[in-house]
């Protein structure tokens, strides 16, 4: 497997993030001289240390990072991330805690680089991070922040990650408002301590060290009112200590902590005094989330700007250093911005877009299309969408991909409809039919003339893939688009391979097995051309299968070994794409007598039947078949029923697939005149299969209904249905059982009292 570099980043293939910026996100912000060391909150802290999370959650100016930074003690190792809105992508995110472990002690390279590359499940991913974690316990792991992790499935791995977080470690949360996570519970169990404004809040001594710290000699009682007006807030005791030092007034004005008062201290205090040129730096630099003199240097046009970045941080406290990156404190730059408004109208924009292109020549798309979305350019924002589809689709970042995509909306869809194409692959791989269909929809009603910047070689070319995936005007029409769309994608395009294997879908919908082949192993061929060595195994293991059902055993073994060859099968490990080679290697190891290994095959294949649906009926259909025939070669009719009832309802959506829906009907048929068996695990449904995951979560049948979008009383029917299929009299015990079984993950950990594994937690209601 490949390794990772221990700067590589961010995680998940999106390129390379610039040394400093990363090293911000992963690094304790520097103390620097003159912060107050909040001892009275520290002692309260490290008095608790049986509770296992620390919340702190306030405003910005309270000094949450400053407090979080001084959490960290001798004896006990400190993972720092810095929590921004890119982050709400589970890669994303498990990639950057896995480098903040890493940075504390180096992690093995290979799980390093299967956790940043999306292969591993969520459990198998949590797993791995609590087992790092206890590698390095006692460990702090501290989430500054964190109100920017917004994404559900991100938030509810983060949750179950800290529900197993190793005895003697603690993790700290820090964030300006709700954090999404279980806290009510947590404050049930007695596991969690709370630091709000009240807490963060400085009191009269605390006031008197800062203004000491900052060189202001302020009679105490003219302090004390102060600290009173300011209710004790540090960012606006700095200012206001500033203000009175300077105007030498014996009294101050209340501050309310309203957005005029606070502009007005900030003005006085950070823009009072500077240089036309340095103002113009502050305010144009204040859309960038991070800031080092390269970037700065290109946004603003100002050569120096390193130099310049240093010299502000040395004169006020309210830019943060991060080693040669920095960064606004939030009140600062929310004034900043405005100041620009006004000093420069309708500059943003323009500054957003200089930053997007830095950004894009440095190889960081996401901010890169975040700051062309700012700058209001969506041509260039799905110009970048485009050009990075294939590299992000690949390296699991299509939550991201598909949340871009949703920001257009449908009527600037429609204006650039090879962008809803792109939209429905994202769909079509995670098996949703209705987002599919719209985008579909979408994608008919458009025309584009252009290129597109995905690299196909029309609108016309990706619409007719689309077409013949999808199979909407049945199979003679898949027919003929596939054949539109190889026509179109001459040799040499990057699209060629999936073109044809697209056809050999389409000639198996429709009878031809001969053609299927010829058209397969002209597929293989151009992926290989194109190094594209994921999609080739896919299709050698496509082809695999098609032999195995002419019983030419050798031509098949052949075609698994050549696919096997490489690391090309861990490429698309969880993808749609892998369930037909995933079904090959389980009927070739039933075919050798294997049953252990074909067990195994038959798991991974289990993992992967929620996403065989309508969306990309043909192919739904022929893994099924082929994984109906494994069920069989196990003994396992219920099995077998089980996938050939998901089939026929593929079929019942797309009623004209040719040849295929005869094929289910007869196997069907075959498997009918079987003795009845018991129903075990194997024969959970695919609404079965999506609920199981989200079981081992503390999450109520509600809660689990929401994620899932269904009703709270259809996540119950399911849950009991798991629990008799399996056996099972509790909510725990299935857990417990569906990993004996290999359907879920086991976590390479010991279990925690009140876990979901764990006997306590069978309690837990049915």
């Amino acid at each position: 497997m490949t390794t990772t570099s221990r700067d590589q980043g961010p995680p998940g293939g999106s390129g390379q993030l610039q040394p400093s910026l990363l090293h911000a996100k992963l690094t304790v912000p520097r103390q620097r001289p003159g912060t107050v060391r909040r001892t009275r909150l520290l002692h309260r802290l490290r008095a608790t240390r049986e509770q296992r999370i620390i919340l702190i959650v306030a405003p910005p100016g309270y000094g949450k990072t400053s407090v979080l930074a001084q959490c960290a003690s001798k004896g006990q190792s400190v993972a720092w991330l810095n929590a921004d809105d890119g982050d709400n992508d589970p890669v994303v995110l498990f990639g950057y805690l896995a480098a903040a472990l890493d940075h504390v002690a180096a992690l093995d390279p290979d799980v390093l680089a299967a956790i940043r590359s999306g292969s591993l499940s969520t459990r198998a991913t949590v797993g791995q991070l609590v087992s790092a974690a206890a590698a390095r316990a006692p460990l702090l792991m501290a989430i500054d922040d964190a109100h920017r992790i917004t994404d559900r499935a991100c938030l509810d791995a983060l949750a179950q990650f800290i529900d197993y977080l190793p005895a003697g470690s603690q993790v700290a949360i820090a964030g300006r408002g709700s954090v999404g996570l279980p806290v009510a519970r947590w404050r049930a169990a007695g596991s969690i301590i709370e630091i709000g404004p009240s807490e963060l809040a400085m009191d009269d001594d605390e006031a008197l060290q800062l203004v000491r710290n900052l060189g202001r000699p302020i009679p105490e009682d003219v302090l004390a009112g102060l600290t009173r007006s300011t209710e004790g807030w540090p960012a606006l005791l700095v200012l206001a200590a500033m203000a009175h030092g300077r105007s030498g007034a014996p009294e101050v004005a209340d501050i309310s902590g309203h957005e005029r008062t606070i502009a007005e201290y900030l003005r006085s205090e950070v823009l009072q005094q500077r240089s036309a040129r340095a103002i113009e730096f502050l305010t144009r630099t204040s859309i960038l989330e991070r800031l080092n003199g390269a970037v700065c240097e290109a946004v603003t046009g100002q050569p120096g700007s390193g130099e310049l970045l240093v010299d502000l941080a040395r004169s006020t406290i309210l830019v943060d250093e991060y080693g040669g990156s920095y960064r606004y404190h939030s009140l600062l730059k929310e004034f900043l911005q405005d100041e620009l408004d006004v000093r420069e109208p309708g500059a943003a924009p323009v500054l957003h877009d200089r930053a997007a292109r830095w950004y894009e020549d440095a190889g960081d798309l996401d901010l890169a299309v975040d700051h062309a979305f700012a700058a209001h350019d969506l041509d260039h924002a799905a110009a970048l969408v485009g050009a990075g589809f294939g590299r992000y689709h690949w390296s699991a970042r299509r939550v991201t991909v598909q949340a871009w995509i949703g920001r257009f909306g449908d009527a600037e869809l429609e204006k650039r409809p090879w962008l809803a194409v792109l939209g429905a692959w994202e769909g079509l791989a995670s098996g949703d039919v209705p987002a599919t269909e719209h985008l579909a929809d979408i994608v008919e009603r458009g025309s584009f003339s252009g290129t597109p910047p995905d690299g196909t070689a029309s609108f016309e070319s990706g619409r007719a893939m689309l077409r013949s995936a999808m199979c909407r005007a049945g199979a003679d029409d898949s027919l003929a688009n596939a054949i539109r769309a190889v026509a179109l994608e001459s040799a040499g395009s990057r699209w060629r391979d999936f073109a044809l294997w697209l056809l050999a879908f389409a000639c198996l919908a429709n009878g031809d097995e001969g053609a299927a082949d010829e058209a397969m192993a002209e597929a293989v061929a151009a992926a290989r051309s194109a190094r594209n060595d994921g999609l080739a195994y896919a299709i050698l293991g496509h082809r695999a299968l098609l032999a195995m059902d002419r019983h030419d055993w050798a031509a098949a073994a052949a075609y698994v070994i050549d696919a096997e060859t490489g690391t090309a099968a861990l490429q698309v490990e969880g993808y749609l794409s892998s369930a037909l080679a995933c079904v090959a290697r389980a009927r070739m190891a039933v075919h050798g007598g294997d049953l252990g290994t074909a067990r195994r095959e038959v798991l991974r294949c289990t993992g992967l039947r929620p996403l065989l649906t309508a969306a990309a009926p043909a192919g739904a259909v022929l893994s099924l078949l082929g994984l109906a025939r494994v069920h069989l070669g196990l003994g396992d009719a219920p099995g077998a029923r089980a996938v050939l009832a998901q089939a026929a309802h593929v079929i019942r959506l797309r009623p004209d697939l040719g040849v295929l829906p005869a094929a289910v009907a007869a196997m069907q048929a075959e498997v009918a005149r079987l003795p009845i068996g018991v129903a075990g695990a194997s024969s959970l449904t695919t609404a079965e299969l999506r609920v199981l995951p989200m079981l081992p979560y503390y999450l109520s049948f509600r809660e689990i209904g929401q994620r899932l979008g269904v009703r709270e009383s259809t996540v119950k029917t399911h849950a009991d249905s798991i629990y008799g299929k399996l056996g099972a009299s509790t909510r725990g015990e299935a857990v417990e059982l569906a990993v004996e079984a290999g359907f879920l993950d086991r976590l390479p950990i010991p279990e925690r009292p009140g876990s979901p594994e764990s006997g306590d937690a069978r309690r837990a209601a049915r």
